[in-house]
């Protein structure tokens, strides 16, 4: 029965994920201009979660986000790949470290290349803080 039932399985979460990600592609293109090339987009979420280890959906998710605060182009594949970062070295999850970089980003009225600098400094800061408990354990 388990060899007829792990295939299956696997069927069901694959159709699952595709269904998942055209709702997202669907989400993204009610919130990008007419201009973006949803295909290449999806292509580059692919390559980006595949860099960094994350799954498609995330990087996804953080891509719609940030679409809908009207970043377009190569700022918002630079963001969403910034946030992912982010979300990667902290406890947060890709949409609040999409939010998180935006209120820096608006609050030090910096450009989305620069975002980067932000990712850093809060990693550094993360890192400087760690009790030398926590470390052992």
């Amino acid at each position: 029965m388990t060899a007829f039932y792990t295939p299956l399985r696997l069927l069901q979460d694959a159709i699952s994920q595709i269904i998942t990600i055209d709702t997202q592609l669907t989400s993204l293109a009610r919130v990008t201009d007419e201009q973006t090339d949803l295909n290449q987009v999806l292509e580059e979420s692919i390559k980006l979660a595949d860099q960094l280890g994350n799954k498609v959906v995330e990087i996804n998710e953080g891509l719609i986000e940030f679409a809908r605060q009207g970043f377009s182009g190569n700022d918002l594949l630079k963001i969403t790949e910034f946030a992912t970062l982010m979300a990667n070295v902290s406890d947060l999850t890709v949409q609040e470290a999409a939010s998180s970089l935006t209120a820096a980003i608006k609050g030090f009225s910096m450009e989305a290349e620069q975002a980067i600098h932000v990712v850093d400094a809060l990693n550094e800061v993360d890192l400087n803080n760690k009790s030398p408990m926590s470390v052992m354990t």
